[in-house]
């Protein structure tokens, strides 16, 4: 569901997203392991799902 929605979200959003998931991930916990797997899915379905101009728009920032 929430890639079904992704398109919905707003590029600056999802740029933000995408950093709390990385800090998330650096801090993960060995016996979370599924829940490590799941921001690392979460956070590779937000990188597929930019254009290359959402991402050039939000590094001209």
């Amino acid at each position: 569901m929430f890639c079904y929605r992704l398109h919905h979200i707003q590029p600056h959003y999802r740029v933000q997203l995408l950093s709390y998931l990385h800090n998330l991930a650096a801090n993960a916990h060995t016996n979370l392991i599924q829940l490590h797997l799941c921001v690392e899915m979460t956070a590779l379905r937000l990188i597929t799902g930019f254009d290359s101009n959402d991402v050039h728009t939000q590094l001209s920032r």
